[in-house]
């Protein structure tokens, strides 16, 4: 016994003539609420309200952007605008860059306590060229242009 596979199950069934169910509730509600604002704002100061409860209903129905329903895409800006957002940085209170200065000052202060002796720092640079020697020779390196200033001095 052979069954038969459905075929064409994105495509939405039409309901009422050309429409499909969604389109004709956008439709309806946006028509609605059109009707709605012309009876109590009038025609001159309801315009405004008329023309746009009459596009979001018919950009609603027909309106798709990159391929999809355009309420998916009110959704996601309904969505963005009024969850809650976590920030990564915010400025710093008072206390928080009052305690960084001290913090900074502390350092500077055990770094001037240091007396850090410049011919020391030479003589160790000196010692650590020296050992060198030992490592393999790689043609071209700087390591073989150290080893021939050492040499000729």
């Amino acid at each position: 016994m052979q069954f038969q596979m459905p075929r064409f199950l994105d495509i939405e069934d039409k309901v009422i003539g050309p429409l499909t169910f969604k389109q004709f509730i956008f439709l309806g509600g946006g028509g609605g609420l059109a009707y709605v604002a012309y009876t109590y704002l009038g025609w001159t100061w309801g315009f405004v309200f008329i023309a746009l409860f009459a596009g979001l209903g018919i950009s609603l129905a027909f309106w798709k952007p990159n391929s999809r329903p355009a309420i998916v895409m009110l959704q996601a800006f309904l969505k963005h605008y009024t969850k809650n957002r976590m920030y990564v940085w915010q400025r710093p209170t008072v206390a928080e860059r009052n305690s960084e200065k001290k913090v900074v000052e502390e350092v500077e202060k055990v770094a001037e306590r240091r007396n850090y002796d410049h011919n020391k720092i030479e003589s160790l640079s000196w010692s650590l060229d020296i050992m060198d020697r030992e490592l393999p020779i790689q043609s071209g390196s700087s390591v073989e242009m150290n080893k021939e200033k050492i040499e000729d001095k």
